[in-house]
């Protein structure tokens, strides 16, 4: 059987579950930090998402905190650039004057950060 080929064949009895959960744990741990220190607008995002409650308004405040904890040390930067990117890329309009096919893109857009 081809290495690429499916159904994959795993074996019935795994070496050790504890090396897939070291493994596990050695990928979403950092992962999680590194959206944790570089994209505290997502989490302030999901809590305005969340139902009224006083736990809630607690998370809310410590969200809020900990976003202006992250920007005042400019780790909000690299998404700010992303997030302008994007916004550039979206207010593109591609026009038909100049006659050919594709058009050309024109930029229509504000290049602020919300």
């Amino acid at each position: 059987m081809n290495s690429h080929d499916f159904p994959a064949e795993f074996p019935a009895d795994p070496a050790s579950g504890a090396d897939a959960l070291r493994w596990t744990i050695r990928v979403l741990v950092p992962t999680a930090l590194a959206l944790a220190l570089l994209n505290a607008a997502a989490i302030v995002n999901w809590t305005r998402e969340l139902p009224v409650s006083p736990g809630t308004a607690k998370a809310m405040t410590a969200a809020d905190a900990w976003s202006a904890a992250t920007a005042e040390l400019g780790l909000d930067a690299p998404r700010k650039a992303l997030h302008r990117a994007w916004k550039r890329a979206a207010a593109m309009r591609w026009s038909e004057a100049d006659g050919s096919e594709q058009g050309s893109a024109t930029r229509n857009g504000s290049d602020q950060y919300q």
